[in-house]
């Protein structure tokens, strides 16, 4: 996008979000409030920020939260690529520790925690526009106190306040009151149809032994990239050892929290002549995109920090993902063609699956949210002499 002369949207990747557009511009406009659905392949996380902008929605900068650090930084490394201009310049990130922004940004891209931070700095947050909420479905903590400080700020500031996008692959069953005054906004995206298979009745217990028989099969009948989701990183490890042993030619990939950007890029855009095999953590179930999967395979597990309300402590538990998360992970395996993911599990533990996890404000460990609440409300006395309604 060196040209001078050259409109930006012109030159953007022709995906769903970009045709239509020009269907729910208008809610943008006269609500400033839509709640987006578009499945996963349909340009809504790096396309609708760089329109919005370059449509000129909003003369302020525009802030896009992720869940992750990983999907921040990714999010707007793949952003900028597509625009050809460098990290930091029209579009940058924020995370905890680590920034790359310039007076030349406009899109910045943060974690749902670093924007709580910046409301506390500016409980106005003056310098923004919109706020878009991306990955809402997953319904953490920060996200939900997020939305309730920008709910608030629409009331009490009207028209100068910020526009608020929630958007979303899939709502994965979740109750829209949630979003009860938001105008909504549907889309197919550009998945093909994805085969699901469980493994037999009688299987082993071993994880371990159960990866080797969902990979065995995904080599024989699949092409392109393999991607194995595995609950944490000491399972990455053990698996990559297992895959190694199995397949010593492929090019062996792990995706997971923390790494660097430069080394998730190396792993994401890899186009190497050997077949890579990724294993990865939740952070490759939604927000990153990677490209060319042919197959999935699914423990079936996920490790995520849950309250246990008796001793009055968090800690990391493994286990079985809910029905609408096995969903969402199969889906990598149709952006290709059709796909196939393979379930390490079997119909009997298929039927004992929830069909979805109960929002983490309802089942979480509440300390952090409240002292942010009293910290923001606190700053925003101090600046206008203001107040928050749902703090009554």
């Amino acid at each position: 996008m060196d040209s001078a002369n050259a409109n930006p949207i012109e030159l953007l990747p022709d995906y769903p979000v970009k045709n239509r557009f020009p269907e729910f511009e208008p809610l943008l406009r006269s609500s400033r409030l839509l709640a987006l659905e578009a499945p996963t392949g349909s340009g809504k996380t790096t396309l609708l920020p760089l329109l919005m902008h370059y449509t000129g929605l909003t003369d302020k900068k525009i802030l896009v939260t992720q869940p992750r650090r990983m999907a921040a930084k990714s999010t707007a490394a793949r952003m900028s690529r597509l625009l050809g201009s460098p990290l930091g310049g029209v579009v940058g990130y924020r995370v905890r520790g680590e920034a790359k922004v310039s007076a030349k940004t406009k899109i910045e891209v943060v974690t749902e925690g670093y924007a709580l931070a910046l409301l506390q700095a500016d409980p106005f947050l003056s310098d923004y526009g919109w706020v878009i909420l991306d990955e809402f479905h997953e319904r953490h903590i920060d996200g939900d106190l997020l939305l309730a400080f920008l709910r608030d700020l629409r009331r009490t500031l009207e028209d100068e306040a910020p526009g608020i996008v929630a958007m979303t692959a899939t709502w994965q069953g979740q109750p829209r009151e949630s979003l009860e005054e938001f105008p909504s906004f549907s889309m197919e995206g550009r998945l093909f149809p994805v085969e699901k298979r469980l493994l037999p009745g009688r299987v082993p217990e071993d994880l371990y032994s159960r990866l080797e028989d969902g990979l065995r099969e995904s080599l024989l009948e699949t092409d392109g990239k393999i991607l194995i989701f595995l609950p944490g990183r000491r399972e990455l490890e053990e698996g990559r050892r297992v895959v190694r042993r199995m397949v010593p030619e492929a090019e062996i990939s792990l995706l997971f929290g923390g790494m660097e950007l430069s080394e998730q890029q190396r792993v994401l855009e890899y186009s190497g002549s050997r077949r890579q095999i990724i294993l990865a953590t939740a952070v490759a179930e939604t927000s990153l995109t990677v490209e060319g999967v042919g197959a999935v395979v699914d423990s079936g597990l996920e490790r995520l920090p849950v309250y246990l309300p008796g001793p009055g402590l968090t800690r990391l538990v493994t286990r079985q993902v809910s029905r609408a998360t096995a969903e969402q992970r199969a889906g990598r395996a149709g952006r290709l063609g059709p796909g196939i993911c393979y379930r390490l599990w079997t119909a009997g533990e298929d039927r004992g699956m929830v069909e979805r996890r109960d929002p983490e404000i309802i089942s979480g460990e509440l300390s952090r949210a409240r002292l942010q609440m009293i910290g923001t409300v606190i700053s925003t006395l101090n600046d206008r002499n203001c107040h928050f309604d749902f703090m009554k």
